[in-house]
């Protein structure tokens, strides 16, 4: 996914937390309500107690109305508490029961209006004697729906403004009588908290019994919910897993056949908002997966945000309405990328076939091509492909292309439609097989159409270096304003590239070219290229290193500019081969030939977890985003080799935060199959952490070597809410 996609949502839950939150002003909610009575629930039972619904350190707003505190007054004319908690902070269930209400369609901040009689995106939540109210949120858990069974600390959604007449997000949470109407809320009393893993009361813990008595802008605190009683029982007809397969109960349609040896579901990831709802889509490719008796001729699952595992589409080339048919081989899902490429307000989404024949009798075999599907309200529709035959789309399409291997989006020409970066790393250039190639095709009130799209390789005018055998440039792609014209920028890698010359050469070393965006679209003139030989970039080109086989942009420091981060997968480091590392190239002040600063992370750094292994392939796929909610600019790195509990290509997601505008190795997080945060055991060559993508706050981390029902390669992915 591109850095201007990947980065959307954050900037704008940015700009929404740096409104001022001091104009507090009348915020109606569900009307029709009646006196609340003097009714207390028991939160003494684990099963039916009251836990604050959020982590981490926020200050109250409002508590129970009568005779409200500061500036809230009768804000509320019932029982009720209002959390500050930042934009899209996650806020999770304060007792264990079953979802009774969803309500939704608002925008997730000031501005949707008098949504939903005021309360905006909201859910509610049976807990026996009680029903439990989140109220303004953002956004609901797309994963939840009516009858669903939670536990206390599960994932209800997101804190928003959604409904409110004023600015300043937060959390509405009240409890009521089991629902009825008019709704009856009570003053409920006690909310447990951790303090680490020690249990307390609030509002006890501030020298009160009475929430009334808690004063406007007081801080509470909770850790998590590490000391709950986990012996409470849940629900035994929900099976306990964070672990997402094609034998998950409900998540095929019925009538599919579901996991299958050699399917490799959860290679590759991706998200956007393909129907307009405002809560975010996921994309998973399966581009080993038969269809009917066609062996590896893939699939892409579309699961809506709006209705959990199982709102999934199934889309493959014999899909009634969709262009080609299925073959064996064609690993249509390769790739994927999203992108609103008609500028009408829907995501859409672009699938790559890489493997695909094309010409009369399919004689060019691999050739390749991309599948766009537009959104819309009733989700991707209009399903068009794409290739070098396609008109405008410059060469042509032969044998081994690879056409779609990887694709990347952003807005190039600055236009307002988001235009496609497709990689060719199997292109043919100047007799030279593989050398490699990519497509930039441009967005329109069409679409992608191929009209004015542009060629590049390392034989275009001002692209540096020249096409060799097996440079397979094209193979990784990436979109990023790399130096803050307000123009995305064209990165691409090129792991194939030989660096040196002679009996010094070394083979697949690895390079990544930056082509630079323009008003007038991408251009080789002034195309800049690095490797660990330029001058100011730390380390030493070697046979297969393998530099920028992944590639990340985001604005780290804070300054405007795009910074580079590159994977080293096939790094050597001391005797272990292909132990790998990461590379961060920021660009104070500006992006220049000479990197100003480079930073190199690997495993045997100093605050880094684990050790260097042969095989770990550190750094083999790469995400920038805020995951841990800090409002920094976090680095995610995949690590698919790493060894766990002695099992070979287990696999394991590195997780580094930003601070002062760079990555820091101080809080390091390694996450992988054999925790506790998951369902299961790391296993050998399931290969955790191939992919991820990041999606209302979940990690979501594919894992296709995954061994399901006894099915080698069947493929998994895991859902890790930070």
């Amino acid at each position: 996914m591109s850095f201007k996609r990947a980065s959307q949502l954050k900037l704008q839950q940015l700009l929404i937390g740096f409104l001022s939150i001091a104009l507090l002003m009348s915020c109606a909610l569900v009307a029709d309500l009646k006196s609340a009575p003097n009714a207390l629930a028991d939160p003494g039972v684990t099963s039916d107690a009251s836990w604050m619904p959020f982590i981490g350190e926020y200050k109250i707003w409002c508590t129970l109305a009568t005779g409200g505190t500061g500036s809230c007054g009768n804000h509320h004319s019932t029982w009720g508490i209002d959390f500050e908690l930042p934009f899209n902070h996650p806020v999770y269930s304060a007792g264990a029961g079953t979802v009774k209400q969803i309500f939704g369609g608002c925008g997730p901040a000031t501005g949707s209006g008098y949504c939903n009689g005021g309360a905006g995106n909201w859910i509610s939540v049976d807990h026996g004697d009680h029903w439990a109210r989140y109220i303004h949120l953002a956004y609901v858990n797309a994963t939840l729906n009516v009858g669903d069974w939670v536990e206390i600390g599960d994932p209800i959604g997101y804190a928003g403004c959604s409904g409110c007449t004023y600015s300043g997000t937060h959390l509405h949470y009240d409890e009521t009588l089991p629902q009825s109407l008019p709704v009856s809320r009570i003053n409920f009393g006690q909310i447990y908290a951790c303090h680490g893993t020690t249990k307390v009361t609030y509002p006890n813990h501030l020298g009160t019994t009475n929430w009334q008595e808690v004063p406007y802008g007081t801080t509470i605190r909770n850790d998590g919910y590490e000391c709950v009683d986990t012996s409470a029982p849940g629900d035994p007809s929900t099976p306990d897993s964070n672990q997402i397969d094609q034998d998950t109960p409900g998540f095929l349609p019925a009538g599919w056949i579901g996991a299958e040896s050699g399917d490799r579901f959860g290679s590759v990831t991706d998200t956007g908002d393909f129907d307009g709802d405002g809560r975010m889509d996921l994309l998973v490719g399966v581009p080993d997966e038969s269809v009917g008796a066609t062996t590896a001729a893939g699939l892409v699952h579309v699961i809506y945000g709006s209705g959990g595992w199982s709102n999934n589409a199934g889309f493959y080339q014999d899909t009634s309405g969709w262009p080609e048919a299925s073959e064996s081989g064609d690993r249509f899902g390769s790739a994927l990328t999203t992108g609103d490429f008609n500028n009408d307000g829907y995501d859409d989404m672009v699938v790559g076939a890489p493997y695909e024949d094309l010409g009369s009798s399919n004689q060019l075999v691999d050739a390749g091509i991309i599948t766009v599907a537009y959104g819309s309200a009733s989700g991707l529709t209009s399903p068009v492909n794409l290739h070098q035959y396609s008109p405008g789309v410059g060469t042509n399409s032969e044998s081994g292309d690879l056409f779609g291997a990887a694709l990347a989006s952003g807005d190039i020409n600055g236009d307002g439609y988001d235009d496609v970066i497709v990689g060719v790393p199997g292109e043919g250039i100047s007799k030279r097989d593989r050398a490699g190639a990519v497509h930039v095709i441009y967005g329109s009130a069409s679409g992608l159409t191929g009209v004015n799209s542009n060629l590049f390789h390392q034989d275009t005018r001002g692209v540096k270096s020249r096409a060799e055998v097996d440079d397979a440039f094209g193979e990784a792609v990436e979109v990023g304003d790399i130096n803050g014209d307000g123009y995305d920028d064209v990165i691409v890698g090129v792991p194939g590239e030989g660096v040196g010359w002679g009996a010094r050469a070394q083979s697949n070393a690895g390079a990544v070219h930056v082509i630079y965006g323009s008003a007038s679209g991408a251009s080789g003139t002034g195309s800049q290229w690095f490797y660990q030989n330029t001058p100011g970039w730390p380390g030493r080109a070697e046979t297969n290193d393998r530099f920028g086989s992944s590639i990340a942009v985001s604005d780290i420091d804070g300054d405007g500019i795009g910074d580079l981060v590159v994977g080293v997968p096939g790094e050597k480091l001391g005797s272990h081969t292909e132990a790998g590392q990461v590379q961060v190239r920021y660009n104070p002040g500006g992006w220049s030939q000479t990197p100003e600063s480079v930073q190199t992370l690997y495993q045997n750094v100093a605050g880094v977890q684990n050790k260097v292994e042969t095989g770990d392939r550190f750094g083999a796929h790469l995400e920038m985003a805020d995951v841990t909610g800090d409002g920094n600019v976090d680095l995610i790195v995949g690590v698919p080799g790493e060894s766990i509990a002695n099992q070979p290509n287990a696999g394991a997601v590195a997780i580094f935060t930003s601070v002062g505008g760079a990555i820091t190795t101080a809080e390091d997080q390694l996450f992988y199959a054999n925790q506790s945060v998951f369902t299961g055991d790391s296993e050998a060559n399931a290969e955790f952490g191939t992919w991820f993508s990041i999606i209302n706050g979940n990690l979501i981390i594919g894992s296709p070597g995954r061994t399901v029902s006894g099915l080698a390669n069947a493929g998994a992915f895991y859902y890790l809410d930070l």
